[in-house]
Protein backbone atom coordinates (compact mmCIF):
# COMPACT_ATOMS: atom_id res chain seq x y z
CA UNK A 1 0.00 0.00 0.00
CA UNK A 2 1.43 3.14 -0.97
CA UNK A 3 2.03 5.40 2.30
CA UNK A 4 3.63 8.22 1.01
CA UNK A 5 4.79 9.99 -2.70
CA UNK A 6 8.19 8.48 -2.00
CA UNK A 7 6.96 4.68 -1.62
CA UNK A 8 5.58 5.08 -5.53
CA UNK A 9 8.49 3.24 -7.73
CA UNK A 10 10.35 5.67 -10.04
CA UNK A 11 9.08 8.67 -8.19
CA UNK A 12 12.02 10.15 -6.83
CA UNK A 13 11.22 14.04 -5.00
CA UNK A 14 14.90 14.25 -4.53
CA UNK A 15 14.41 15.88 -1.14
CA UNK A 16 18.04 16.38 -0.48
CA UNK A 17 18.62 18.58 -3.46
CA UNK A 18 15.36 20.60 -3.40
CA UNK A 19 15.27 20.77 0.78
CA UNK A 20 14.30 24.55 2.54
CA UNK A 21 16.04 26.44 4.89
CA UNK A 22 15.84 29.86 6.55
CA UNK A 23 17.97 32.35 5.59
CA UNK A 24 17.93 35.67 8.33
CA UNK A 25 17.21 37.98 5.63
CA UNK A 26 14.90 36.89 3.67
CA UNK A 27 13.18 33.82 5.25
CA UNK A 28 12.69 30.60 3.87
CA UNK A 29 14.28 29.57 0.63
CA UNK A 30 15.81 26.11 -1.04
CA UNK A 31 18.83 25.23 1.32
CA UNK A 32 21.57 25.07 -1.70
CA UNK A 33 20.47 29.05 -2.95
CA UNK A 34 20.86 30.16 0.85
CA UNK A 35 24.18 33.16 0.38
CA UNK A 36 26.90 33.93 2.24
CA UNK A 37 26.07 37.48 1.42
CA UNK A 38 23.75 40.05 -0.11
CA UNK A 39 24.81 42.59 -2.32
CA UNK A 40 22.52 45.37 -2.16
CA UNK A 41 21.57 46.69 -5.51
CA UNK A 42 18.50 48.27 -7.98
CA UNK A 43 17.01 45.91 -10.93
CA UNK A 44 17.74 47.03 -13.92
CA UNK A 45 14.31 45.64 -15.91
CA UNK A 46 12.63 48.68 -15.85
CA UNK A 47 12.84 52.37 -14.85
CA UNK A 48 11.13 51.84 -11.43
CA UNK A 49 14.55 51.03 -9.68
CA UNK A 50 13.38 48.97 -6.98
CA UNK A 51 15.71 47.51 -4.88
CA UNK A 52 16.94 44.05 -5.07
CA UNK A 53 19.46 42.19 -2.82
CA UNK A 54 21.55 39.76 -5.42
CA UNK A 55 22.97 36.48 -2.97
CA UNK A 56 26.61 35.61 -3.80
CA UNK A 57 27.80 32.01 -2.21
CA UNK A 58 30.95 30.76 -3.29
CA UNK A 59 31.68 33.77 -5.18
CA UNK A 60 28.78 33.07 -7.44
CA UNK A 61 25.41 34.58 -7.90
CA UNK A 62 22.75 32.09 -6.56
CA UNK A 63 19.61 34.38 -6.69
CA UNK A 64 18.27 37.58 -6.10
CA UNK A 65 15.10 39.03 -4.20
CA UNK A 66 13.30 42.25 -3.64
CA UNK A 67 14.37 45.06 -0.31
CA UNK A 68 10.96 45.16 1.33
CA UNK A 69 10.24 49.17 2.01
CA UNK A 70 13.09 50.21 -1.04
CA UNK A 71 12.14 53.62 -3.05
CA UNK A 72 9.85 52.46 -5.51
CA UNK A 73 8.90 49.05 -4.56
CA UNK A 74 5.21 49.49 -3.38
CA UNK A 75 4.18 45.98 -4.49
CA UNK A 76 6.13 42.22 -4.08
CA UNK A 77 8.86 42.03 -5.97
CA UNK A 78 7.60 41.09 -10.13
CA UNK A 79 8.82 38.24 -11.92
CA UNK A 80 10.93 39.86 -14.19
CA UNK A 81 13.21 41.08 -11.22
CA UNK A 82 12.82 38.02 -9.85
CA UNK A 83 14.96 35.98 -12.44
CA UNK A 84 17.60 38.82 -12.95
CA UNK A 85 20.24 37.07 -12.22
CA UNK A 86 19.98 33.99 -14.01
CA UNK A 87 21.22 36.06 -17.36
CA UNK A 88 24.31 37.08 -14.98
CA UNK A 89 25.17 33.78 -14.90
CA UNK A 90 24.46 32.24 -18.04
CA UNK A 91 27.50 30.50 -20.04
CA UNK A 92 26.68 32.45 -22.92
CA UNK A 93 27.09 36.14 -21.21
CA UNK A 94 29.59 38.05 -23.07
CA UNK A 95 32.19 39.07 -20.51
CA UNK A 96 34.06 41.42 -22.18
CA UNK A 97 33.15 44.37 -25.07
CA UNK A 98 32.74 43.49 -28.77
CA UNK A 99 32.14 44.27 -32.03
CA UNK A 100 31.35 43.37 -35.23
CA UNK A 101 34.08 43.20 -37.67
CA UNK A 102 33.04 43.50 -41.40
CA UNK A 103 31.60 39.74 -41.65
CA UNK A 104 29.47 40.48 -39.26
CA UNK A 105 31.79 38.07 -36.76
CA UNK A 106 31.57 39.35 -33.20
CA UNK A 107 35.62 40.03 -32.15
CA UNK A 108 36.79 41.49 -28.66
CA UNK A 109 37.44 44.98 -28.24
CA UNK A 110 40.01 44.97 -25.53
Amino acid sequence: MIQSVKDIPRFGIKEDQYAYGVDAIHGYMSQGKIPDHWIKTTCGYCSVGCGMDVGVKDDRIVGGSGRPGSPGQSRPFCPKGLCEHVPMTSPLRAKEPLAEDSRGHLIPLS
